[in-house]
C-alpha cells in the first residue's frame, strides 16, 4: 500500500480548490497541519503530527523541512503559480480590508519590511532548516530544484484543469472534477511589477524549471483537461451544458460529493 499524501500548500497557489479534490477522494482520513508561518505553539503542532495515524491525506501550510516528522513512505505533492501574481494575490490577501478602506500600503513596503515572505515557494520546497529566514541564495534555489524532482506530483495553477489530470495519473485518484474555490483577481499594477520580480528571483527560476519539466505531460493532456474546463463551468455556474463528457464530469462530481458528505457524517457518529 503507498504511503499517506502530503501536500506542501504553497499559499495562493489554488490549494483549497485542490484539497476539495483530495477530501473527496480520501473523505475520512485526512489531518490538516499547523500554519508554520503563524506561530502556532510546540503544543499545537505535536498534537497535529499525534494524529496523523493512518491517514491517507496530510496537508497544510508547512514546508518540506516537516518531512522528518512525518511518515518514511510519505509521497509530496505541491501547485506551483507565477511568483509575480502569487504574491500579488498573497499581498491582497494580506491588506484587502485595509484596501478597501482606502488605505495604502505600498507594496515594495511590504516586502522591504518582511510581510510578505519573498522567493516563498522556493523556501517551502527546498527541504532545508529554517527555510522562511535563512537566505535567499544559490543553495536555497538548488535544494529547490533537487526536492522538485522527486515530487510525487507538481501542478502548475496557470494550467488547473492539466495538472488535476496529471495528478489523478500520478496519484491515482478516482474524483479529480472542481469547483474553484477563494479565487481572487491578481491584476496588480504595472509598478508593482518591477519590486514583485526583484524580490522573487529564485521562485521566477523555480517556476521556469517546472514549466519547462511539466509542459510536455500537460501538452499532452490538453484536449482532455478542455471537458473537465467545462464540467467546473457548469457546475460553477449551475447552467445546463450539451457536452456528454462534461456532463459525465458533473454527474461524477455530484455522486461522490454526495458520498464523501456521507462518509464524513459516519465518521463522527
Amino acid at each position: 500500500m503507498s504511503g499517506p499524501l502530503v501536500f506542501i500548500h504553497v499559499p495562493k497557489t489554488g490549494g483549497s480548490t485542490f484539497l476539495s479534490v483530495l477530501r473527496r477522494n480520501f473523505p475520512t482520513s485526512d489531518v490538516l497541519l499547523p500554519d508554520a508561518q503563524k506561530g502556532k505553539n510546540l503544543a499545537e503542532i505535536d498534537d497535529a503530527f499525534g494524529r496523523l495515524g493512518q491517514a491517507r491525506s496530510i496537508h497544510g501550510h508547512v514546508p518540506l523541512s516537516y518531512r522528518d516528522r512525518l511518515p518514511a513512505n510519505a509521497r509530496y505533492a505541491a501547485l506551483l503559480r507565477d511568483p509575480v501574481r502569487r504574491q500579488y494575490s498573497h499581498y491582497q490577501w494580506l491588506y484587502g480590508r485595509k484596501l478597501a478602506a482606502g488605505k495604502h500600503w505600498p507594496v515594495e513596503r511590504a516586502l522591504r519590511q518582511g510581510r510578505l515572505v519573498d522567493n516563498l515557494q522556493t523556501r517551502m520546497l527546498s527541504g532545508l532548516e529554517d527555510p522562511f529566514t535563512r537566505p535567499a541564495d544559490d543553495e536555497l534555489l538548488g535544494a529547490a530544484l533537487v526536492e522538485l524532482e522527486g515530487l510525487a506530483f507538481v501542478g502548475l495553477v496557470e494550467r488547473f484543469p492539466e495538472s488535476m489530470l496529471l495528478a489523478q495519473e500520478r496519484l491515482g485518484l478516482r474524483h479529480i472534477s472542481y469547483v474553484r474555490r477563494n479565487v481572487r483577481g491578481t491584476t496588480h499594477p504595472p509598478e508593482d511589477v518591477d519590486a514583485l520580480r526583484a524580490h522573487n528571483q529564485l521562485d521566477l527560476q523555480l517556476y521556469a524549471h517546472a514549466v519547462a519539466m511539466l509542459e510536455p505531460e500537460l501538452d499532452r493532456l490538453q484536449s482532455r483537461a478542455a471537458s473537465l474546463l467545462r464540467a467546473e463551468r457548469a457546475m460553477s455556474s449551475v447552467r445546463p451544458t450539451a457536452d456528454l463528457v462534461a456532463l459525465g464530469y458533473v454527474a461524477d462530481y455530484g455522486m461522490s460529493a454526495i458520498g464523501a458528505r456521507t462518509r464524513r457524517a459516519l465518521r463522527w457518529r
